[in-house]
Order: C-alpha cells, then sequence, then structure tokens
C-alpha cells in the first residue's frame, strides 16, 4: 500500500531541492552552475513524477479496496439467499 508517509517524503524531497538551488546559485562558476541547475530541474521533474505515480497508485489502491468490500458483501448477500432457499 502506498501511504501519506511516501508522500511526505517527497514533498520533502522536494523541499531539499529548495535548499540545494538556493546553494547553486552562490557558486560564481557559470558553466558549474547551470550544469547544477539543469540536474536540479531533472531531479524536481523525476520527484514530481514519482509523486503523481505514487497517488495514483493510492486511489487505484482506494478504488480496489471499495470492489473487494463490495463484492464481499455481494458474497454474504448471495450465500445468505442460498442458505435460505437450501433450508426452505
Amino acid at each position: 500500500m502506498v501511504d501519506l508517509e511516501t508522500v511526505k517524503l517527497l514533498g520533502a524531497a522536494l523541499g531539499s531541492i529548495k535548499t540545494i538551488t538556493d546553494i547553486a546559485e552562490t557558486i560564481t562558476n557559470a558553466q558549474l552552475r547551470q550544469e547544477l541547475n539543469g540536474k536540479i530541474a531533472d531531479l524536481q521533474t523525476a520527484i514530481l513524477t514519482a509523486r503523481q505515480k505514487t497517488l495514483e497508485m493510492q486511489e487505484q489502491y482506494e478504488q480496489v479496496l471499495q470492489e473487494n468490500k463490495h463484492l464481499k458483501a455481494q458474497l454474504a448477500r448471495s450465500s445468505s439467499t442460498f442458505l435460505t432457499q437450501v433450508i426452505e
């Protein structure tokens, strides 16, 4: 199961990237700063993609849980109906 803690960790990672970005701005070598900023952007994209996929997986998990609950209730009703018919 994908939990809220995972989503929080991804959010914290995004916050860490902000700190790295702030540090990168202090670098005086323009080429190094540009390369670092490019890598930071790539990392941000990867984390945002992971976060989105995590949320999608959580939604799918919740849907499966609801379907499972529905099917169990349906099975219980069917079993009850069958037993009633057998007893009569």
